[in-house]
C-alpha cells in the first residue's frame, strides 16, 4: 500500500519525492484512549531530519492527534550531521540519555564515535549506548556506534592570521565659543519681544 497515495491530500507536494516509493509495513493504528496514530513506513533511505519533522508536524496538525512515525529503511546509514539531529531529538524525549547531550558524533572506520574526556561520563555513555541504538532504529538508523575516552595531549593545529591594522582616524576637536555675558534683565526683555 503506497504511503503517498494515502497521505498526498494531507502532506505538501514537495514531500512526494521522499514518500513516492514508500509503503506501509502494516496498517496505520489509531489508539483512541491515548489519541495516538502510529505509522510504520518502509522507505529506500532514512528521511532527512527536517523532512521527518515536517511529515510528523503536518500529520499532527491535520489529524489533531499525537503521531508516531516509525521508519524502516533499506539504506540505514545517515550523515553524521543528520545523526546528531536525530540523537538530539531522542535526548529530548528520554532523560536517561542526557549524557549524550552536547556530544557531536564523528565517523572513524565506518563506526560512529562519541568521545569524552571524563571517565564517569564514559561509563554513563556506555550504559546508555544500547538504548540509544535501539531508539535510532525507530528512525530507520542502524549504524555501529561506540564511546571512547580521549586524551588532550595532542597539540591543536592552529593557523596564524595576521590582521592588518586600521589607520587611526584623527580626533576632531572643536574650539569653544566665548561665553556670552548677559544679565537676567536683558534675557527677560528678549522674551517679551
Amino acid at each position: 500500500m503506497s504511503v503517498w497515495k494515502i497521505l498526498s491530500s494531507v502532506l505538501n507536494p514537495e514531500l512526494e519525492s521522499y514518500l513516492k516509493n514508500a509503503s506501509f509495513v502494516e496498517n496505520p493504528k489509531y489508539h483512541s484512549i491515548k489519541r495516538t496514530l502510529d505509522l510504520k513506513i518502509n522507505t529506500d533511505n532514512v528521511l532527512p531530519f527536517d523532512i521527518y519533522e515536517q511529515i510528523v508536524h503536518q500529520l499532527k496538525v491535520h489529524f489533531q492527534v499525537h503521531v508516531n512515525v516509525y521508519i524502516q529503511a533499506r539504506k540505514t546509514s545517515v550523515s553524521v550531521d543528520e545523526l546528531y539531529l536525530y540523537v538530539e531529538k531522542i535526548i529530548e524525549k528520554n532523560a536517561s540519555l542526557r549524557c549524550f547531550r552536547f556530544l557531536h558524533p564523528y565517523m572513524e572506520n565506518e563506526t560512529v564515535c562519541f568521545s569524552t574526556k571524563d571517565d564517569s561520563r564514559l561509563i554513563d555513555l556506555n550504559k546508555g549506548l544500547p538504548q540509544l541504538q535501539e531508539e535510532c532504529k525507530a528512525f530507520g538508523i542502524h549504524m555501529d556506534m561506540k564511546c571512547m575516552l580521549v586524551f588532550d595531549d595532542d597539540e591543536i593545529e592552529t593557523n596564524v592570521i595576521e590582521i592588518p591594522e586600521k589607520p587611526k582616524e584623527e580626533k576632531r576637536t572643536y574650539a569653544r565659543e566665548a561665553k556670552v555675558e548677559c544679565k537676567i534683565c536683558e534675557l527677560q526683555v528678549g522674551m517679551k519681544n
